[in-house]
C-alpha cells in the first residue's frame, strides 16, 4: 500500500517525538511505499543519514512556513524561542501541509494517511481533507498535575494555567473537532487523554489506548545481574531536570529516609531546576547519598540502568516517558506515581505504582516502597526480569508495525467497501 505520514518534525538523530516521527515511516517502509511530510530544517540531517545507511525506500517531502512569517526560526536565531513559539509553529505548519499533501495525493493516490507525530493531542493535523482513511496517534498530553501535588508547581502556576487554557482553546475549534471525528482510529497514550477527548470524538469504539513507545533493537540492550543483599540499593533517575519531572517531590521522599541506610540515588540529566535540587539535597542532609551526573550519553545510560536496582519516576505529569521503556527493557523495575502512561505500562508484579490522595500520603507511600526495596535485591531482580520479558515481547517496533499494519488494512477495506 501507499502510505503518507504527517510527521512535521522527525529525525534519526533524536529521541522523543522526533525519534518516533522517524521510526514509523522508517519501519513501515520495509513493507510499503512510504511518503513523509516534514519541516524543511530536517532535510540536511535526514539526507546525510540516508546516504550513510543506504536508505532509499522513503520519500521525504519538505514543506514549511514562509521565512518571513516563521516566528519560531526568527526567535531561535536570537536564542529566544520557547515552548509556545514551537507550539504555534506546529499549529500553523499543519495548514501549510494540507495543499502539499493534496498535490501529492493527486499524483500518487495514497491508500491511507497517518498523523504519527507530534505526540500532542492538541495538534492533530488536517489531513483528513484528503478523503482517504485517516489514522491519528498515538497522541497524549491531556494529563495535568494532580491538585494534591500543586505545591510542587510553585512559580510555574501561570504556565500550568496557560497550558490548560490552550488545551481547551485548541480542542474546541470546529476544525479540530472535524478532524478528530473523521479519523478511522484515534490512538491515545494514557487514560487522562482518553477521558479528555472521548466527549469530543463521541465514538468510544474508535478510541484505543496505545503507548507511543517501542524498542528498536533488543540485541543492543544490556541485561542486569542480581546483586548481593549486602550491596547498597541504587535508585536511578534520568531526564530533563525541570519542575514537572517531580524531583523536588523525590527530594522530599528521600528526606524521610535520611536515617535509613543502604541506599544511593543517581540523577542523570541537566535542566533549569538542577541547582534548586542540589540545594535541597544539601539542605536536607542527603547530598552525600546522591550523585548528580549531568548529561549521560544514551549508551552509557543503559549501562548505568543495568547496574542500578530500580528506576524512580516521580513526574507530576507525563504522557509516558521514553525512560520507562528503556529501564524496563534493561530489566530495571520502575517506581512511579499511578498516573499518565506509566499506569498503562507498569504492572504491579514488575514495578510499583504509588497511589495517593494528598501530598503527605504520596511522600509517605513513596518512602514506604523505597524502604521496602532496600537490601531486597533478589525481589527487585525478579520484578525487573518480568518487566524486561514483557517489554521485549510487547513493545518492539516489529510487533507495533505488525499491529498497525492490520489497522491500516482494516481501515482501507472498510473505506473501499463503502
Amino acid at each position: 500500500m501507499r502510505i503518507l505520514y504527517d510527521c512535521f518534525s522527525c529525525s534519526p538523530y533524536y529521541g522523543s517525538d522526533e525519534g518516533l516521527g522517524w521510526m514509523w515511516p522508517y519501519k513501515m517502509s520495509k513493507y510499503h511505499e512510504v511518503w513523509v511530510l516534514i519541516r524543511k530544517d530536517r532535510k540536511e540531517g535526514i539526507d546525510r543519514y540516508c546516504k550513510e545507511n543506504n536508505i532509499r525506500g522513503i520519500h521525504f517531502v519538505y514543506c514549511d512556513l514562509p521565512d518571513s512569517v516563521n516566528i519560531y526560526y526568527k526567535r531561535k536565531a536570537k536564542n529566544k524561542n520557547g515552548t509556545f513559539d514551537f507550539l504555534l509553529y506546529q499549529y500553523l505548519w499543519q495548514y501549510v501541509a494540507v495543499p502539499v499533501a493534496k498535490k501529492l495525493h493527486k499524483k500518487y493516490h495514497f491508500d491511507i494517511v497517518h498523523h504519527a507525530v507530534t505526540n500532542d493531542f492538541r495538534i492533530i493535523g488536517r489531513l483528513d481533507r484528503l478523503g482517504i482513511p485517516f489514522i491519528l496517534g498515538p497522541i497524549g498530553g491531556a494529563q495535568e498535575t494532580p491538585p494534591s501535588l500543586q505545591y510542587y508547581v510553585r512559580d510555574h502556576k501561570k504556565v500550568e494555567k496557560v497550558r490548560s487554557l490552550l488545551n481547551r482553546m485548541l480542542t474546541s475549534t470546529p476544525g479540530y473537532r472535524r478532524t478528530i471525528r473523521a479519523a478511522f482510529d484515534v490512538f491515545v497514550s494514557n487514560d487522562e487523554t482518553m477521558e479528555y477527548i472521548l466527549p469530543i470524538v463521541k465514538d468510544e469504539g474508535k478510541c484505543r489506548l496505545l503507548t507511543e513507545l517501542a524498542i528498536d533493537d533488543a540485541g543492543d540492550i544490556p541485561e542486569r545481574i542480581c546483586k548481593n543483599n549486602q550491596d547498597d540499593t541504587v535508585f536511578i533517575w534520568a531526564g530533563r531536570v525541570e519542575y514537572r519531572k517531580g524531583l523536588e517531590l523525590l527530594m522530599d521522599v528521600f528526606r524521610t529516609m535520611k536515617d535509613t541506610f543502604g541506599w544511593k540515588l543517581k540523577i542523570c540529566g541537566t535542566g533549569s531546576d538542577l541547582d534548586h535540587i542540589k540545594e535541597l539535597s544539601a539542605a536536607y542532609g542527603i547530598d552525600d547519598r546522591i550523585e548528580f551526573l549531568g548529561f549521560v550519553d544514551h549508551s552509557d545510560l543503559q549501562i548505568m540502568f543495568a547496574e542500578a536496582d530500580a528506576f524512580v519516576f516521580p513526574s507530576l505529569r507525563e504522557t509516558t516517558g521514553s525512560v520507562l521503556l528503556e529501564s524496563m527493557s534493561v530489566g530495571l523495575p520502575v517506581i512511579s506515581l499511578n498516573q499518565g502512561g506509566a499506569r498503562q505500562m507498569i504492572r504491579r508484579d514488575e514495578g510499583y505504582l504509588i497511589d495517593f490522595n494528598s501530598k503527605e500520603e504520596c511522600i509517605a507511600e513513596f518512602s514506604r516502597v523505597l524502604k521496602e526495596c532496600i537490601g531486597n535485591h533478589e525481589k527487585l531482580y525478579q520484578m525487573g526480569q518480568r518487566a524486561r520479558t514483557r517489554a521485549l515481547a510487547e513493545y518492539s517496533w516489529a510487533s507495533k508495525c505488525e499491529y498497525m499494519n492490520s489497522v491500516y488494512e482494516k481501515a482501507i477495506a472498510e473505506y473501499n467497501a463503502d
